[in-house]
């Protein structure tokens, strides 16, 4: 057992071997982080979604307090940059 042995461990064969049990550790592994990749982008997805509609709600909201006042979207920007340039002075 024993040169047998050792020539298992330390010759090519043995090399062969662990090189084999990495390569399917690491399929394996990949599999796993890659099958969650569809969940992972739907959430991401209905995410930015919900963002996106938070964000019309501001814009709805800003074009309502510009309009309340008698400006147009771009006269209230406009506006509000010469505020925001006066604050940064």
């Amino acid at each position: 057992m024993g040169a047998d042995h050792e020539a298992l461990h330390n010759g090519p064969l043995g090399r062969f071997m662990i090189l084999r049990a990495l390569t399917l550790a690491g399929g394996v592994a990949g599999a796993a982080v890659t099958s969650q990749f569809p969940e992972y982008s739907q959430q991401y997805l209905q995410r930015l979604g919900g963002a996106v509609d938070a964000l019309h709600e501001v814009v709805a909201d800003f074009d309502a307090s510009a309009q309340a006042v008698g400006l147009s979207r771009s006269d209230a920007l406009a506006q509000l940059r010469l505020q925001l340039g006066e604050k940064q002075r």
